[in-house]
């Protein structure tokens, strides 16, 4: 849902609510279930809200994007049915997952490495640039990171994209096949928020 400013205020207001209550209905049937089915439910219903179309939203201002952490902090207090004084790192560390700023530069890493293989529409192909692929140097395997002067530029997928996919390590750059590109990044992004 878009709004006048692009600041996602809107989308994010309508995902918290419905986020709210996948939240609560899963809250009501936990004491029924196992952890294993706790995970599938917020996998089904909590997650999807989380994801979709993040790369377009996920880089707006700070304070709406807390309002989903704190979503997802509840979230995973629920799945593990532990008191909500609990700390989210300790939480997260044993389901496995991350925070949310870190989810979504998995994702613009993934979607980058669609572009950059032309695993996407044709708009998408010429999206990034290499910086110089002429010369075998530790940079030939960056981008070129986009000059954005206003906040609104460097809140953009090329911008945030570009940087998120520079910061991971080359050998995970020259991976083709997607599927094993997704899994280690994941892996390089889950190691990286354990040791914050």
């Amino acid at each position: 849902w878009l709004d006048s400013s692009l600041k996602f205020s809107n989308h994010i207001d309508k995902i918290s609510s419905k986020i709210s209550a996948a939240i609560s209905v899963i809250s009501k049937v936990s004491s029924y279930l196992s952890i294993d089915q706790r995970k599938m439910l917020y996998n089904a219903l909590v997650l999807p809200y989380f994801n979709y179309c993040s790369i377009t939203w996920s880089t707006t201002d700070q304070k709406y994007l807390n309002v989903l952490e704190k979503l997802q902090k509840s979230a995973a207090r629920m799945v593990l049915c532990v008191p909500s004084r609990t700390r989210p790192r300790e939480v997260y560390s044993r389901l496995n997952w991350t925070d949310l700023q870190t989810k979504w530069k998995i994702n613009r890493c993934l979607m980058v490495h669609k572009c950059l293989n032309n695993n996407v529409p044709e708009y998408l192909q010429n999206h990034f640039n290499y910086v110089n692929r002429r010369y075998n140097t530790r940079q030939s395997e960056n981008l070129s990171i986009p000059r954005n002067r206003t906040v609104q530029g460097q809140r953009s997928f090329k911008y945030t994209g570009t940087k998120d996919y520079n910061s991971i390590p080359q050998n995970l750059k020259s991976i083709e096949s997607h599927q094993s590109f997704k899994r280690n990044v994941k892996g390089h992004f889950q190691d990286l928020y354990k040791q914050m």
